[in-house]
């Protein structure tokens, strides 16, 4: 769906490892990054003509009167705010599906690994394992572990705050 706009990217641009994702998660996010920056190239050379071709149209002349203002247009503001807002609304739910589709699923057994930031240390609990540890975390294996393809989960706090996070 995507992949001729991020090819190219990857074809100008191969020695930038930050443009050369190497998972499926990376990858859409990627390609759905390359539309959204051909999208927004294709804007900006359709403004930049236009400027340009209104400032050379439109041009002062020796002799001429001041122009007439126009004031209130509705066919001018909606033909200027509606298709950037359709541009958006599409743009997001692209988004929306990208998103969907490069957050991993949640384990519905609970967190392996519960991480809390302290002012100058990381407390490292451990529910499952039934210890805490102090900035250091060791991955449970063997039977604790969930498989490659279901990584343990994690939960880091701090303060007021929280984040869930699939470590992998």
């Amino acid at each position: 769906m995507y992949a001729k706009p991020a090819a190219l990217l990857l074809y100008l641009t191969p020695d930038i490892p930050v443009l050369n994702p190497q998972s499926h998660y990376a990858r859409s996010i990627f390609e759905l990054s390359a539309w959204i920056l051909w999208i927004s190239l294709a804007i900006f050379l359709l403004v930049a003509g236009l400027v340009a071709y209104a400032g050379w149209k439109f041009r002062a002349r020796p002799g001429e009167p001041d122009p007439k203002q126009v004031f209130g247009s509705t066919a001018w503001e909606l033909a200027y705010v509606i298709p950037p807002t359709l541009l958006l609304a599409v743009i997001f739910g692209f988004t929306l599906h990208v998103m969907h589709t490069s957050d991993p699923p949640a384990q519905a057994s609970g967190d392996d690994i519960v991480v809390v930031g302290h002012q100058w240390w990381w407390e490292v609990r451990y529910p499952k394992l039934g210890f805490t540890t102090a900035n250091e975390i060791h991955i449970p294996t063997g039977s604790m572990c969930s498989s490659a393809s279901n990584p343990p989960m994690s939960f880091m706090t701090s303060g007021s705050r929280s984040l869930a996070a699939r470590s992998t």
